[in-house]
């Protein structure tokens, strides 16, 4: 809406200094400066208010990375350490501690009492109970 008014005085103030024929030697051709000025107002709110947006998405992406960088525990060549979920490699077993979150598809090996709460991903409430994979020659 403002733009739109910018524009309108710009129009007008460029038809009255220059449109029309002044009797007056010493007229000031400046009427269109008030059309300009609500426009450069306009383009420097738009201006502040984007780059002040792109800083708060990329703070929230740089906070959101961090809350997603948890550590899990895994046996690797034999040996038992914490690692970031980023590290996670195919072949490295997982050892679930109460309220891990899985940060990849697995095969449950051993355990008791294991419950998935997949609501999240399937938008049905509950958890189901997990089943040991027996694969061939077991």
């Amino acid at each position: 809406m403002l733009t739109i008014a910018a524009i309108v005085s710009l129009a007008l103030g460029l038809y009255e200094d220059f449109g029309m024929h002044h009797d007056d030697v010493h007229h000031e051709k400046v009427k269109w400066v008030e059309g300009v000025a609500i426009i450069v107002a306009v383009l420097i709110v738009v201006l502040v208010a984007s780059v002040n947006d792109w800083q708060k998405e990329r703070q929230f992406r740089a906070l959101s990375a961090k809350v997603d960088d948890r550590t899990v525990k895994v046996l690797r060549r034999g040996a038992v350490t914490r690692i970031s979920v980023y590290d996670v490699l195919v072949g490295d077993v997982l050892m679930l501690e109460p309220g891990d979150i899985l940060p990849v598809d697995g095969v449950y090996l051993h355990g008791h009492g294991l419950r998935c709460d997949e609501s999240a991903a399937t938008g049905d409430g509950g958890s189901s109970f997990g089943v040991p994979f027996y694969g061939p020659g077991s």
